[in-house]
């Protein structure tokens, strides 16, 4: 659907609703029926995506051209500006939904492969050894994970040795807590995954797909399996990996293959199919994964409206026509410069028509 029409859609969608449903506010997790957060998916792709030297490049030349008073010179650092940002990707409202998907769907491969070891082996608890061991290629994410920098350089020696000092390290905390204030509680020492900068990570939303697992495995009540911390950590590094990964690759198609600026779910689904393919994956297989985003991107666009003609709905008939008028403006302005660009693009060609014609002619 043409973008001018589904935006002036939107907005009639808006204008046209008169009584406000006062529905509270629902996290998008819950609206999309996944785990992961597209927020925090999209925090780590802005974070991938960014060209530091560049954006700062274009500061700068915006800082000079509000100093310059020479409007010749200002045009020419106008064009300056015009051209590196062309070389700025952007990264479209849906592709964080994307990303946020695809990593619910291989961590919740993961686990269910590292809950079905544990058991297999009588254990109770689910470690990083067991997401490891077993045939990885029957599941259905494989080619998504399977080649990410924690999966691959994997070492059982150096996870077995984070867990006994794990355990030191609490015997130590819990002498101290006991020694200070005479209590005998277990205090458990905070364990800092190689990725953990922060409010970065994703152990929390990790703890969230678990609890979906053990749901559809449909444990017996008797079965009580725990996940370690570690287990935490070592997903949530695959998935930073995992969209540090779809960045790199996706910034390849919109610049040197498409030609355009903006990183959508059209690209990302792309690598998908070619990972899966590559792997072996049927059309079947791929279809399951492909058809699982589009309806999730479905639910986010619908949800998207859903809260904007709520918001709207509250305002008065002024503010609204106001909005209307900002829309359209902005269509306007979009609309001049594509036709900027096209007519530039015309130019260029011509160029090379003349250029083309000349050597054959000689």
């Amino acid at each position: 659907m043409d973008q001018d029409n589904t935006n002036d859609a939107t907005v009639n969608t808006m204008v046209n609703k008169t009584e406000n449903d006062n529905k509270k506010r629902q996290q998008l997790t819950d609206v999309l029926g996944i785990s992961i957060s597209p927020a925090r998916c999209a925090a780590h792709l802005k974070k991938n995506i960014a060209n530091k030297e560049l954006d700062n490049e274009i500061r700068n030349l915006r800082k000079q051209f509000n100093t310059v008073t020479d409007e010749n010179e200002k045009n020419k650092i106008k064009d300056e500006i015009s051209q590196l940002s062309q070389k700025v990707v952007r990264i479209s409202s849906e592709s964080s939904t994307v990303m946020a998907v695809i990593c619910d769907g291989f961590v919740e491969d993961l686990l269910k492969h590292s809950i079905s070891e544990t058991l297999a082996s009588n254990k109770k608890m689910v470690d990083v050894n067991y997401i490891m061991s077993g045939d990885h290629k029957k599941n259905l994410y494989y080619s998504i994970y399977h080649k990410l920098p924690t999966f691959v350089n994997y070492d059982a020696k150096v996870y077995e040795d984070l867990k006994k000092k794990k355990i030191e390290d609490n015997k130590k905390a819990k002498k101290i807590k006991k020694e200070s204030d005479g209590s005998d509680v277990e205090v458990q020492p905070t364990v800092v995954s190689p990725s953990d900068d922060g409010k970065t990570t994703f152990n929390t939303y990790i703890d969230a797909v678990l609890k979906n697992v053990k749901k559809d495995l449909q444990l017996a009540e008797n079965i009580k399996i725990r996940t370690s911390i570690e287990v935490r950590d070592f997903l949530s590094d695959m998935i930073i990996e995992c969209i540090k990964r779809f960045v790199m690759l996706s910034k390849i198609f919109v610049q040197q293959i498409m030609g355009v600026r903006t990183m959508n779910s059209n690209h990302i689904k792309a690598i998908v199919h070619m990972f899966m393919k590559d792997e072996g994956n049927t059309d079947e297989q791929i279809d399951l994964v492909i058809n699982r985003i589009n309806d999730k991107v479905d639910l986010f666009q619908k949800h998207i409206v859903s809260e904007k003609v709520d918001k709207l709905a509250e305002l008065d008939e002024e503010t609204k026509k106001v909005l209307q008028n900002k829309q359209l403006e902005r269509n306007m302005n979009r609309k001049k410069k594509d036709l900027q660009l096209a007519e530039k693009r015309a130019v260029e060609a011509a160029e090379r028509v003349k250029k083309l014609t000349e050597e054959i002619s000689t």
